[in-house]
């Protein structure tokens, strides 16, 4: 298989890899895990309303 790149001013050919899916495994490696940002940002979440049910409850039987 040959890839196929416009450069603007050329066309650029190449051998394409064997196994694209393993060569293209980390190329958007970070510092910052995605995975770890959402999961700490849902368990902020979960605070947030457990604290907002708690004090709905509270109001519910203040009055």
């Amino acid at each position: 298989m040959i890839e196929i790149q416009d450069a603007g001013d050329r066309i650029v050919l190449r051998r394409a890899p064997r196994n694209p899916v393993k060569e293209a495994m980390g190329m958007l490696k970070g510092n910052n895990s995605l995975t770890g940002e959402l999961l700490r940002a849902k368990k902020e979440e979960r605070k947030l309303e457990e604290r907002q049910a708690t004090l709905s409850l509270r109001m519910d039987n203040f009055l």
